[in-house]
């Protein structure tokens, strides 16, 4: 069952307590003020054919849509919920937005928990700008690369934001879909808590928030330019050997003693889950098990 959300107007529902941040579709990346009725309908059958199972089941049709004139996007609502609220400008495929996002993630982290859902906004991937004139206003598919939507995606999901899909879904190829089937990464949006930086400003950032089975840690190269960034199990609270695996790609990183890094690429990043399940082999101090 699928809850319609019509952001133009007053929704009944607004007094309830969402428990976990909602996953779904918006309208209004792709076609902005003048979505029709047959095009919502086919989101929301594609929907809840590929991506209800993975627990996206909301579908927001965006601000203005029933005005007789509407046919871009003049005007958009501040917030869908009473306990959702928008922590940004209109956000959309560009570098620079990404980046600045962190800073007001790290502004609004404290306010993170069940019922307090601050939203970076909506998810500009995929086929967007169809009949939206905003960021841009051509149609295109997304102008993130793609560790540039890696990087969205985590942050989005470790700061347990609203994930609101923008594009036309019916266009998604298997890597769109890859972003937002991933279970580990789902799980740690749905029961990760405490998400905080660990790092504050510069341009080499580490995240992390606690999990049901182990540690979330988030390794950001916010630079223009190949980058090694790392983390002690001192800044994270932690002591002893810990396992990680790397819940974008699934694979068992192998055992580190005191610290964790990774190389990775410009706008890249790197999400592990940290925990001590299994025997402990010899570690050097230096990380992973040679």
């Amino acid at each position: 069952m699928f809850r319609f959300v019509d952001r133009g107007y007053p929704d009944p529902m607004k007094t309830l307590v969402t428990p976990t941040p909602p996953l779904g579709w918006n309208s209004w990346d792709c076609y902005g003020a003048s979505v029709r009725e047959d095009e919502v309908l086919a989101n929301a059958e594609y929907l809840a054919k590929t991506l209800k199972p993975f627990g996206w089941d909301t579908v927001v049709v965006d601000f203005q849509w029933a005005e007789p004139t509407a046919d871009s996007s003049r005007y958009h609502a501040y917030a869908e919920y009473a306990d959702l609220w928008r922590i940004t400008d209109d956000f959309w495929d560009k570098w620079g937005l990404l980046k600045d996002m962190f800073d007001r993630c790290e502004r609004w982290y404290s306010h993170v928990g069940p019922g307090s859902w601050p939203d970076c906004d909506m998810l500009p991937l995929g086929h967007i700008g169809l009949r939206s004139v905003d960021g841009g206003g051509e149609d295109r598919m997304t102008r993130f690369t793609r560790d540039e939507q890696v990087t969205m995606m985590t942050l989005w999901c470790l700061f347990r934001s609203p994930l609101m899909f923008g594009g036309e879904l019916r266009d998604n190829d298997a890597w769109t879909n890859s972003l937002l089937t991933n279970l580990g990464v789902l799980q740690m949006h749905r029961e990760g808590s405490g998400p905080r930086p660990v790092t504050v400003g510069g341009d080499h950032r580490v995240w992390t928030s606690q999990g049901v089975d182990g540690l979330y840690v988030a390794l950001f190269n916010l630079t223009d330019a190949d980058a090694r960034v790392g983390v002690c199990w001192a800044a994270l609270g932690i002591s002893g050997p810990m396992k990680v695996r790397d819940l974008w790609s699934g694979t068992e990183l192998g055992w580190f003693s005191e610290n964790w890094s990774a190389d990775l690429p410009p706008h890249g990043c790197r999400l592990g889950l940290l925990t001590r399940d299994g025997p402990q082999p010899g570690v050097n101090s230096s990380g992973i098990r040679r």
